[in-house]
């Protein structure tokens, strides 16, 4: 009988300017910084990552970066919800302010109308 040893998953990290502009002390995965590199050279970009790799971030910084805007699409409402809080942890280490608009609540103009991003979650 053979035993495998699986070591625990190591991602590299490098130094990127716009991240250490916009989130002080923290290093990039490699991939989330050449997604960024990438971000305006390219119509589309395919990143595959391990679970726990930094893809919702790998996307979701450039977006917010460039104040563009993405619809995102998750098989399940779990993981809607799970990449929901992803997103706006990044929003709130980036202190930009932003607007979640929930399910069934009326939406609010003036909270709106403080923020520089919208998140809108689509349950169906």
């Amino acid at each position: 009988m053979s035993v495998i040893s699986v070591q625990p998953l190591s991602l590299a990290q490098v130094a990127h300017p716009v991240y250490a502009r916009a989130l002080p002390g923290m290093l990039p995965y490699t991939h989330q910084a050449e997604v960024y590199d990438a971000w305006q050279h390219h119509q589309a970009l395919l990143l595959v990552a391990p679970t726990g790799g930094g893809k919702t971030q790998a996307a979701a910084f450039p977006i917010l970066d460039h104040s563009e805007s993405a619809i995102f699409v998750y098989p399940t409402n779990a993981l809607a919800e799970d990449q929901e809080r992803s997103i706006c942890r990044l929003l709130e280490r980036l202190e930009m302010p932003y607007y979640q608009l929930a399910a069934g609540e009326p939406w609010d103009a003036n909270a709106y109308r403080r923020t520089r991003a919208v998140l809108v979650r689509v349950e169906g």
